[in-house]
């Protein structure tokens, strides 16, 4: 160093996104020459590229939202059926439902189960429990209770719905119903004509029995 100049760094590691869209690691310094007032900053010590992308195994959007569904079905209490639904508007969840007994009131537990019978004007008889709010509902609920617009939306139901629930989702707005296992859809089939909702059968493919 020659006399009379005096230089001074600090420096510090940072990250900052490279030209080729890697990221570049190296030490920013404040580095200044007092004799004749140039500033430079130091050679990045090395460049990492970004990883390409994997997207052979990505799933789709809607195994993926009815993957979501049936992980929330393990919540449910039912002992019959154990039921998930998830809505969902421009790829994002608004809310999230589940079957069982009303937050804090007694679950059904085998010969606990309350059911009553009602009669389809076809002459078939459906069974419903008294205690169980359907997960459709139990979705539509969540997103009231904390002031979520769900017109317009879709939704995502491990069992297609029965005919209130339908006549719910009608009235909420919901577009599309995608559902994986078929319940009674005859009992439904005027309804989805006149209304207008699509009614879309979509089987994710298997998971690892420890996600869902």
């Amino acid at each position: 160093m020659k006399k009379g100049t005096l230089k001074i760094s600090k420096s510090k590691e940072k990250r900052t996104k490279g030209i080729s869209g890697g990221i570049t690691v190296g030490f920013v310094g404040a580095t200044k020459d007092w004799q004749n007032g140039n500033h430079r900053l130091p050679e990045p010590l090395h460049h990492i590229e970004n990883p390409p992308l994997k997207t052979a195994n990505r799933i789709g959007w809607n195994d993926y939202f009815m993957s979501v569904a049936h992980l929330i079905s393990k919540r449910a209490t039912c002992e019959r059926a154990q039921i998930g639904a998830v809505l969902v508007r421009d790829n994002n969840i608004l809310a999230t439902g589940y079957n069982g007994a009303p937050a804090g009131l007694p679950h059904c537990e085998g010969p606990k189960c309350l059911i009553y019978k009602s009669t389809h004007p076809d002459g078939s008889v459906e069974e419903n429990c008294m205690r169980t709010i359907h997960a459709e509902i139990n979705a539509i609920a969540q997103a009231a209770k904390n002031g979520t617009s769900i017109h317009g939306s879709d939704i995502y139901i491990t069992a297609s719905p029965c005919m209130n629930c339908l006549k719910v989702l009608i009235n909420v707005g919901v577009k599309r119903i995608y559902y994986d296992k078929p319940y009674k859809i005859h009992n439904i089939e005027e309804l989805i004509r006149l209304s207008g909702v699509k009614l879309i059968q979509v089987s994710p493919p298997p998971l690892q029995d420890s996600i869902i």
